[in-house]
């Protein structure tokens, strides 16, 4: 197995990323199209596990607070290993939301995730779509493979709030929650955090 370590957050740690433009085709520079990481929440591991004492916490956001720009969170489904991942992109008409619902995340097993700018720009006029990917793999059989989308149509002047909330520098936070949504730190593993200049392929997003 070629994964055998991660970082473990807990309590008050947490890794915190400069958010800003990055190399992209050529010599030009934008804003990262796409963020992948690998995460396992960390669960009591006596018998009888109470997967609804998890919570929700958050996996990742964009600076904090009243200025979070985008969160990633995660929700158990209450009595079972599956759960729930929430993704909220900020804008002047509120949060938009994506969600994937009811699959397994609180099993004792590393999930990837890939947050996606479908259409690679930093021209906030542009129509895209932002998408969340889920994937996880156990006994050599993929056993979680799920999807969500916002969609940003700039034929409305407020649609375009969210091309430019996408855009803005800042901080990307991981394991960090203080967010409108809730203010728990995501406690487990962390593995292989990476910006992409690119909006990569679902193809090629593994797990």
């Amino acid at each position: 197995d070629e994964f055998n370590y991660g970082i473990n957050i807990a309590a008050n740690r947490y890794l915190q990323i400069p958010w800003n433009k990055v190399a992209s085709t050529g010599s030009t520079y934008r804003t990262p199209d796409t963020i992948t990481l690998r995460f396992k929440p960390q669960l009591d591991s006596t018998d009888g596990v109470n997967y609804s004492a998890y919570g929700k916490h958050t996996l990742m956001q964009i600076d904090s607070g009243s200025n979070t720009k985008m969160m990633v969170v995660l929700q158990p489904s209450g009595v079972s290993e599956k759960g729930n991942l929430h993704f909220y992109l900020s804008g002047s008409g509120g949060y938009l939301t994506a969600s994937i619902s009811n699959e397994y995340i609180f099993d004792d097993g590393f999930s990837s995730v890939m947050l996606r700018r479908y259409i690679s720009t930093d021209v906030t006029g542009s129509n895209t779509k932002f998408d969340i990917f889920l994937k996880k793999e156990k006994y050599g059989k993929l056993v979680v493979n799920a999807s969500a989308s916002i969609n940003v149509s700039t034929s409305e002047s407020i649609q375009k709030s969210y091309n430019s909330t996408w855009i803005q520098s800042g901080s990307l936070y991981i394991g960090y929650g203080n967010n409108p949504d809730n203010s728990q730190n995501f406690t487990g593993s962390i593995q292989e955090v990476r910006y992409w200049g690119i909006p990569l392929n679902e193809s090629v997003f593994d797990t």
